[in-house]
């Protein structure tokens, strides 16, 4: 008996959209952008597609996501045969998390993974390669945005100029020096808090019991402890 040719009409897919947090406003890839080039697939090629599942504000560089766990789960459960995504990045930012699934789910042809851009699919060989040409161009992109950014990090260091928030005790002012770096400004409660400080710790005090008596008097830290 010969097996019947799998074809876009016997297709059940699960879509999936990501965006993280950054991403949010970025035209073409909000999560509307994604569901109405998911939906427009499955009616020009006759896709049965049972749902789409959305993660909101979560990275790619991790497959820790809950509609990701759940769009996986119904594959397993076999409420559909294939995944849908609009673009490999949507999927995950990390080689290594695309070949695992891959190698769980995609590789012996119960499941199949379709992304739209690039028109990766693992229904055949060529598709599987051309799969990993685009993992691969993505997790080159990812760790390239890495090395810029940690370099202007250190160039901005290496300027004096501060990174993060300003010290307890201070604030940026609106105005810059001649290279664009904001001035610190003394905050007077902030300060008299830290006067405060250095005169009980003179004393012999302890910073726990500093802390107990700052706490006491209902002085604040700053936001996240700063």
């Amino acid at each position: 008996m010969r097996a019947q040719a799998h074809t876009d009409a016997t297709k059940t897919a699960i879509g999936y959209v990501r965006v993280s947090t950054e991403e949010k406003t970025t035209e073409g890839v909000s999560l509307d952008a994604q569901r109405d080039k998911l939906r427009g697939y499955c009616r020009l090629n006759g896709i049965n597609r049972i749902d789409i599942k959305a993660d909101e504000g979560y990275s790619g560089s991790t497959l820790n996501r809950p509609a990701l766990h759940a769009v996986l789960q119904m594959l397993r459960w076999g409420r559909a045969n294939t995944l849908l995504v609009a673009k490999l990045d949507r999927l995950s930012r990390s080689l290594r998390d695309v070949c695992t699934l891959v190698d769980e789910l995609f590789s012996d042809g119960r499941y199949h993974l379709l992304s739209l851009c690039g028109r990766v699919n693992t229904h055949s060989a060529a598709g599987r390669m051309a799969r990993m040409h685009r993992a691969n161009d993505s997790q080159f992109e990812r760790e390239m945005i890495s090395e810029r950014t940690c370099d202007a990090l250190q160039h901005m260091k290496a300027q004096g100029i501060r990174i993060g928030p300003a010290p307890y005790g201070y604030r940026f002012s609106h105005d810059t020096d001649e290279n664009g770096r904001r001035w610190l400004v003394p905050l007077a409660e902030e300060q008299d808090v830290l006067r405060q400080t250095r005169e009980l710790r003179s004393d012999g005090m302890k910073l726990h019991q500093i802390a107990r008596l700052l706490n006491d008097a209902t002085i604040q830290a700053r936001h996240k402890g700063i």
